[in-house]
């Protein structure tokens, strides 16, 4: 199973974003609230020995509502999800660490959504 596989199944459990989380760009005509997500960096360690099976990856999520203050409990209860996940094992993944950069607030003029945005790290070993 693939990491962003496990963070979905994981902020799939938050009612108000159940199914209505997509990598890259939301389906058109989605209505707010819902999470956008894409993969900005991951490596695999390597050592003397060869490569570990430690990875580590770099994730953004867009957090997009239509109400500010729903937008920042939603980002709230995201980031609690997330840290949820650290140093647990699920579906083969043993996720050991996940760092969180402060989430960034804006407002879309465009498509007048308020968006929040979460830059996570997460490290990781495949145990398949």
């Amino acid at each position: 199973m693939f990491f962003e596989e496990v963070m979905t199944e994981q902020l799939n459990t938050i009612p108000d974003i159940l199914d209505k989380i997509y990598p890259l760009n939301a389906e058109e005509g989605i209505e707010a609230p819902y999470i956008v997500y894409l993969q900005a960096g991951g490596n695999e360690y390597k050592s003397f020995d060869g490569y570990s099976g430690l990875k580590k990856v770099l994730f953004e999520f867009n957090i997009l509502h239509n109400s500010y203050t729903e937008m920042k409990y939603l980002t709230k209860t995201v980031v609690d999800k997330i840290i949820d996940l650290e140093e647990t094992v699920i579906n083969g993944l043993e996720i050991q660490g996940i760092t969180l950069e402060e989430p960034v607030e804006l407002f879309e003029k465009e498509i007048e959504l308020y968006r929040s945005i979460i830059t996570i790290r997460a490290t990781y070993i495949e145990r398949i």
